[in-house]
């Protein structure tokens, strides 16, 4: 994508926003394990011993405000963490919203 933006223009600003699912149930989990850690399982990785762990439920993060610096956008990418909930996230429309509402 951004090898992609340079060939087509320098003129472009990028931003970068997530979302899991909104915070509460039936869409997260409510057992307080699950809700801090959504991928919480008895299972361990095998390569390093740990349980598998990812990011408690959120409807929208702004990961990165609108700017031109495509190095940052990588930055930004490279650094998520992916993570659960129990449903099909409709919050995708919660943040669309936020993303139109922040414009």
């Amino acid at each position: 994508l951004t090898e992609e933006s340079r060939r087509v223009s320098e003129n472009y600003t990028l931003g970068f926003g997530t979302f899991i699912d909104k915070n509460i149930g039936p869409y997260a989990y409510e057992d307080p394990i699950r809700r801090g850690n959504p991928c919480y399982s008895e299972m361990i990785d095998v390569d390093t011993g740990e349980a598998t762990k990812c990011p408690p439920a959120y409807a929208f993060r702004n990961e990165m405000n609108l700017e031109g610096s495509l190095e940052k956008f990588e930055r930004t990418l490279r650094s998520l963490s992916v993570s659960s909930n129990i449903d099909y996230p409709e919050g995708g429309f919660e943040a669309l919203l936020q993303v139109a509402s922040c414009w």
